[in-house]
């Protein structure tokens, strides 16, 4: 009973921890949050960045979670909601854009690393056998 209890216990806080982290890069505590108060000319990337706004002619605005930037570049080819890879320098706050790469088709290697973790899940869970000595690998 206590090994089924210690593996309940870890494997509660490796949820939370994991749940956790995921929470912190989501709302950009964690990853770009550095690059907000970058001094100026610090070189950049913002990877994977969903635009969210446009300022025709020559700025446009970025997010990722709660986490946003301006960009100054041309935005007439965007449209928002598309996810780009920016490069550039931070002048003021905001970066000046020297490239942009498009990301497309995100949504579904996303979906695709959520099937995968989900059926890792259920194939580590149906290995493990509960008895009254505490958890048991199959096999």
């Amino acid at each position: 009973m206590i090994r089924a209890a210690s593996a309940l216990v870890l494997g509660l806080s490796l949820l939370g921890l994991m749940s956790t982290w995921v929470a912190a890069t989501h709302r950009g505590r964690v990853g770009y949050a550095g690059l907000k108060g970058a001094p100026d000319g610090t070189e950049g990337v913002l990877s994977l960045f969903e635009v969210s706004r446009l300022w025709p002619p020559d700025r446009y605005e970025v997010r990722r979670g709660a986490l946003s930037f301006v960009v100054h570049g041309d935005p007439r080819a965007l449209s928002v909601g598309e996810e780009w890879t920016i490069g550039g320098v931070f002048q003021q706050g905001e970066l000046i854009e020297s490239w942009r790469a498009a990301a497309p088709g995100r949504r579904g290697k996303k979906l695709l690393g959520l099937l995968g973790l989900s059926v890792s899940a259920i194939i580590g869970l149906a290995s493990l056998q509960i008895t009254s000595d505490g958890l048991r690998i199959r096999g």
